[in-house]
């Protein structure tokens, strides 16, 4: 910022000083709440407000809501141990499939900001997990891992 003001006392030309200084100064404004904006977009697990698990490819639709913090906790140790291969979409057959919905909570009565995720329970008990956020994109997570989210999800 300093450099910037410098570069421009340095011009000596006051009619382009007047000219040069609010452009600049609103190239900052918009730099400062792109940025802004940009952070809202990241989905912080710590912000869990509920979770939505829609079972996939059965005949009937069967879902639940998860909203306990206990098991927000399992969730987030969860995610900690996944594996992710960002900007990777994979073509996954599970056992069986759910879609998890996570509604995170940044401001009270502001609408939650959303993120999903698809989880397959792979038949050697691991599961894997396609997510719609770029930079995850495809995860896995061992058996060992596994168990206490399959507990939650399936």
């Amino acid at each position: 910022m300093l450099i910037i003001l410098f570069l421009i006392g340095s011009f000596g030309n006051s009619v382009v000083q007047e000219k040069l200084i609010p452009f600049i100064m609103i190239v900052i404004i918009l730099f400062i709440i792109g940025h802004a904006l940009e952070d809202q977009k990241k989905f912080d697990l710590n912000q869990l407000a509920r979770v939505e698990v829609r079972e996939l490819y059965v005949k009937t639709e069967n879902g639940f809501e998860i909203t306990e913090e206990k098991d927000f906790d399992v969730i987030r140790e969860a995610f900690e141990k996944v594996e992710w291969e960002p900007n990777t979409m994979m073509d996954i057959q599970g056992e069986r499939t759910v879609e998890a919905t996570f509604f995170y909570t940044y401001e009270e009565n502001m609408p939650e900001p959303l993120s999903m995720c698809k989880v397959y329970l792979m038949e050697e008990g691991s599961i894997s997990l396609q997510s719609k956020k770029e930079e995850e994109g495809y995860g896995e997570l061992s058996k060992e891992h596994a168990e206490r989210l399959k507990f939650l999800f399936f």
